[in-house]
């Protein structure tokens, strides 16, 4: 994975960042609700949001569809 020194002006960072609290506090048109409470998107929000993060290499999550 690509390094970062500004999480705060990445772009994907933001973007990714937008789209993950979107789909917990307000839904995403033709996304399952059950994605809001998929663990590996609530850890990637949490590291994300988290601008004391520095510098990071954001680590691979794999996400299981919470549809079963």
């Amino acid at each position: 994975m690509k390094l970062t020194d500004d999480i705060l002006n990445d772009d994907d960072i933001q973007l990714a960042l937008f789209c993950l609290y979107e789909l917990h506090y307000g839904g995403i048109e033709g996304v399952d609700d059950a994605w809001e409470w998929e663990p590996g998107l609530i850890a990637l929000r949490r590291l994300l949001g988290s601008p004391s993060n520095g510098p990071c290499a954001l680590p691979l999550l794999w996400l299981q569809d919470p549809r079963g």
